[in-house]
């Protein structure tokens, strides 16, 4: 597990279901389900090939949708 895993499987752990992100808009994603999240996405990466080391660079909006 990288170190961006553990201190979010931690935070989700510690955290539950309060938010980790609130929106301008209001809403928000809690603890748990950007852990949940951030897995959904390294599942994605792995089935693409990449692996953990591998370099790769995002180009996202700034916020959380």
């Amino acid at each position: 597990m990288t170190l961006i895993a553990s201190i979010t499987r931690d935070a989700a752990e510690r955290n539950g279901d309060r938010p980790a992100i609130i929106t301008p808009a209001g809403w928000s994603v809690s603890f748990r389900d950007l852990d949940r999240l951030s897995d959904a996405v390294a599942g994605s990466f792995a089935r693409r090939g990449i692996e953990t080391g591998d370099p790769v660079a995002l180009s996202l909006a700034s916020g959380p949708e």
